[in-house]
Parts: C-alpha cells; sequence; structure tokens
C-alpha cells in the first residue's frame, strides 16, 4: 500500500450569459483534477470559452473560441506491478532506516526510484475558433457559412535519474542519466458555404442547396533522446552531455476542396426524390487524377400516405425506396502518389549532402470508387408497435488502391496503384416489436 494513495477527485465550472435581443454573449470556465491511485500521478484539465451572437436585419454571425489545456504525470513510484511481485518480507530499509537500493534478491527497489528525480509528464493544448455567418435573404433563400481554426500541441518527456538503479557499475558515470523528448503539433481549418433554397407550392416541395467545402490539415512531430546528466536537478536539454542519435521529425499536409448541388422534391409527402452531385479534388492522389466527380440519386414512395390508406388501422408506415450512388475515399499513407527522396545528411561531399530514391510514384494514382445500389421496405403496424424494414443491397468497390509488387532490381519492392475491386451484396432485415408500451414501462424486442 506504501505507492497508493486516496484520492479526492473533483471538477468546478462556470457559465455566465447575458446581452439583449440583437446581441448575446457568454463565458464559461472549467476545471477538472483526475489523481491516480499511485502517488503523485495526476491528469488536470483547464479550459475557458467565449462565444458571441450578434443580429441585426436578416444578418446573424456567431463566434465561439474555447482554449484547452490538460497536464499530467506519472506516478515516480512505477506501476503497481512492481510491487506485487515482490515478497512481503523483502527488507526495503537498511539498519540506519535508510531506504535500500536493491532489494535481498539483487531487484531495484520501486521505493527508491521514487525519491529520485525521475519524471514522465505531458502536456496538451487545444485551441479553437468557430465562425458562422447566416444571411436569411428571403422566407425562401438563405446564405450560410462556417469557418473554424483548430490547433493543437502537445509535448511529453521521460527523464531517467542518473542515480537510477537501471544503470550498473559497468555504465559509464558521464552518460548516466537519460531524457526523451517527443512533440506533435497540429494545424486544421475547414471552410463551408452554401446556398440553401426551400419552397413548398400546393402539394410539392422543393429543396435545392448548392456549397463549397475546402479544408487543409498540416501535421508535424519530433522526437529526441539525450543522455548524460549531472544531476536530477539539471534535466533540461542545455545539460546533457550527447544526444544518444540523430532527432527524427516528420510532417504533412494535406488539402481537400469540393463543390456540391443537392435537391430533393416530395408531391404530398407520397412521391419522393433526391439527388446530388459532388466534385472533389485532394492534393493526396497523383497530379493528372486530384480531382473525380461523384453523384447519387433515390426514389421513394410513401404508400401509407395515399388516401385509401388513411385510417387503416393496420400500417402506420409502409414505404418503398431504391438509390444508386458512387462516394469516393482516400485509402493510402500520406505522399504515396509523389515519388519521394531521402536526403544523406551523414555523408557530405564537397558540393554538399546527397540524395537518393527513397519511394516510386504514381501521377495516376486515384480515388476510391465504391457504387452502391439498394432496394429496401419500411414497415410500422399495429400503432408503431411492430417496426420492420428489409433491404437488398449491391455494392462495389472499384480502383482499391494497393501495392504492386515490382522486381527489386529497379530498387523498390512495390508501389501504389489502383489495381483491386471488391463486390459485397446481400441482404438485410430488422425487426423491434413493442411488447409492453406504457407510460411508465417499456418491453420491446429487437433484432
Amino acid at each position: 500500500s506504501q505507492p497508493l494513495q486516496n484520492q479526492f477527485n473533483h471538477s468546478h465550472s462556470l457559465y455566465i450569459s447575458g446581452g439583449t435581443e440583437g446581441f448575446r454573449f457568454g463565458t464559461d470556465l472549467s476545471y477538472n483534477h483526475e489523481g491516480g491511485v499511485m502517488k503523485k500521478s495526476y491528469r488536470n484539465r483547464m479550459s475557458v470559452g467565449i462565444y458571441v451572437d450578434y443580429r441585426v436585419g436578416k444578418l446573424q454571425i456567431r463566434n465561439n473560441v474555447s482554449y484547452d489545456l490538460a497536464r499530467s504525470s506519472d506516478s515516480p513510484y512505477g506501476s503497481f506491478s512492481d510491487y506485487t511481485k515482490q515478497q512481503p518480507y523483502y527488507p526495503i530499509y537498511d539498519d540506519n532506516g535508510k531506504l535500500l537500493q536493491m532489494l535481498a534478491i539483487g531487484i531495484p527497489n520501486p521505493l527508491y526510484e521514487a525519491t529520485l528525480g525521475n519524471f514522465s509528464r505531458g502536456e496538451s493544448s487545444n485551441l479553437t475558433n468557430n465562425l458562422s455567418f447566416y444571411w436569411f435573404i428571403n422566407d425562401h433563400l438563405q446564405l450560410q457559412s462556417q469557418f473554424s481554426v483548430t490547433k493543437n500541441d502537445s509535448e511529453d518527456k521521460d527523464f531517467t535519474d542518473p542515480l537510477s538503479t537501471k544503470y550498473g557499475s559497468s555504465d559509464n558515470p558521464f552518460t548516466r542519466g537519460s531524457l526523451s523528448v517527443s512533440s506533435t503539433n497540429n494545424f486544421n481549418w475547414n471552410l463551408n458555404a452554401f446556398l440553401a433554397y426551400n419552397n413548398s407550392i400546393g402539394k410539392n416541395y422543393l429543396n435545392l442547396s448548392f456549397g463549397i467545402n475546402a479544408q487543409e490539415s498540416q501535421t508535424s512531430n519530433s522526437s529526441a533522446q539525450y543522455k548524460g546528466f549531472p544531476s536530477a536537478a539539471l534535466h533540461t536539454v542545455g545539460h546533457a552531455k550527447e544526444i544518444v542519435s540523430k532527432p527524427s521529425g516528420a510532417d504533412n499536409k494535406t488539402r481537400l476542396m469540393g463543390i456540391f448541388l443537392s435537391g430533393n422534391y416530395s408531391w404530398d409527402n407520397i412521391f419522393l426524390g433526391d439527388v446530388s452531385i459532388r466534385f472533389d479534388g485532394s492534393s493526396e492522389f497523383g497530379s493528372n487524377q486530384k480531382w473525380a466527380p461523384f453523384w447519387s440519386g433515390g426514389l421513394g414512395i410513401n404508400i401509407h400516405n395515399y388516401g385509401f390508406m388513411q385510417n387503416n388501422g393496420i400500417f402506420n408506415q409502409l414505404k418503398v425506396r431504391a438509390s444508386y450512388g458512387q462516394t469516393g475515399k482516400v485509402n493510402f499513407p500520406s505522399y504515396s502518389a509523389i515519388t519521394t527522396y531521402e536526403a544523406q545528411f551523414d555523408e557530405w561531399y564537397v558540393t554538399g549532402y546527397g540524395v537518393k530514391l527513397k519511394a516510386l510514384g504514381n501521377e495516376d494514382l486515384s480515388w476510391e470508387k465504391t457504387n452502391t445500389f439498394n432496394i429496401g421496405l419500411d414497415m410500422q403496424v399495429w400503432n408503431e408497435r411492430v417496426t420492420f424494414s428489409a433491404e437488398w443491397y449491391n455494392k462495389k468497390t472499384i480502383d482499391l488502391i494497393t501495392d504492386v509488387t515490382v522486381p527489386t532490381s529497379s530498387g523498390f519492392a512495390s508501389y501504389k496503384d489502383n489495381m483491386g475491386e471488391i463486390r459485397n451484396r446481400g441482404y438485410e432485415f430488422n425487426i423491434r416489436a413493442n411488447i409492453i408500451q406504457r407510460n411508465d414501462l417499456l418491453f420491446a424486442l429487437w433484432g
């Protein structure tokens, strides 16, 4: 029980709002403490948010910004399993009352390690801003747009005290003590804007939308390990004797843009139809295949809304439907579509450093496309006590991205290409029955 603790976890929040009919504002603050059962382990989170909502005439502007900060630390007492593996009769103190570095059988004393300067800490932050704009042009036409920005940063540090029992007598005393540092940074923005029209004339209802979407994602990470520290108090990078190996890092940037047009029509809520067309482009594909069109359409009939079906006492819903459409996705690692090179910084020449081919690209690498056709029936009977749906589907995915093996004499083992196909077809049935349905009790079976 020596490495354990009783922990009091608590959270606090405060929210304040106010304003007038045309202007509203609010702010919120929160703090959350989560302590672990191991001594000195915790995770603390703090957040603050502010929003404003301004309305004038047919215009409305909203902005919401939030910031989150989280800090965590593992217990210097190590893992609880380090203690459960030991025998209760092992002495942990010497004759002078000091903690032994090693137990009776030569196993490191985890309680001694807890008195050193070892630590494993992490910190992460998140900043998000969402801006929305609405223009209610008239009763049937509306322009809406959103722009969001998100920034995430995290850093982890793991330090081992030079006095740790992890180091033996054979280890160089000048290279004892280690520090590992890793960080990740993400930055994303997303823009959506669309114009929506909806109107009903008699038994006809029409809804049309036209919009664009653009987004960008940037990610970078780095890690490094250092060794040789004079003491636990001097544990920063500048106090290290040397770096263990060359620091590693990676970065990735992707962009996506799309234009879409969609519409749906219904007559007397009996005949239903919808169609959508989308044109997407992604920076992750080959230079010859960045853009691709996608579309879908569907039809449906609400039979239960016919006049002869009203008040029939059995059917609450009886609908037949069918749809066909094509979607696309990105399903490969970043930069697979382009030929990449690796810089040889370990070997410098008179003219500078050299480079070598690392991966073979494919300028014609394109989207994976999935074509789906389905026919279905939806039904509710006896005052919605029984719900049943049945569907037949046929889904075919083409241009699957896969690794194509090439002779190793080319200098590469494989490259990415659109070479595969998958077809899934079958039936799906769902049924739910409310056996007992009262205001205070519901017993249902479904499958």
